[in-house]
């Protein structure tokens, strides 16, 4: 029984050892980890922000288009009022116009965000 007690600390040295640097090699994995999904977390935030801010901004200008007095100072104006005669009444053009702005802004969402 003596002779094994005398090679335990031969054999606890390599496996503590071992140990160690299995801990800080999952150390380092962790870490690297954690940074990627608080990158990743940063622009999903980013995203979400961007598309509250779209839907804010375009919630306020369909509610200022839809005024009589925006849509009759629309139609003092030539651009304008070239544009209404495409359509039957000025608040189908308005939502044209939002439907497309809201592709664009999908589109550039995409775009940008495919790349990760």
């Amino acid at each position: 029984m003596d002779s094994f007690l005398t090679y335990v600390p031969l054999f606890s040295v390599p496996i503590v050892a071992g140990l160690f640097v299995i801990a800080l090699m999952n150390f380092s994995t962790i870490r690297k980890n954690m940074h990627m999904q608080t990158e990743r977390q940063m622009r999903i935030l980013k995203a979400q922000s961007e598309q509250q801010i779209y839907s804010r901004i375009m919630d306020a200008r369909l509610k200022l288009e839809s005024t009589e007095t925006f849509t009759k100072m629309a139609e003092e104006s030539p651009i304008f009022a070239e544009r209404f005669t495409v359509v039957d009444r000025p608040d189908e053009y308005y939502i044209i116009v939002a439907f497309l702005d809201l592709f664009e802004f999908l589109f550039r969402l995409n775009k940008r965000y495919d790349r990760y």
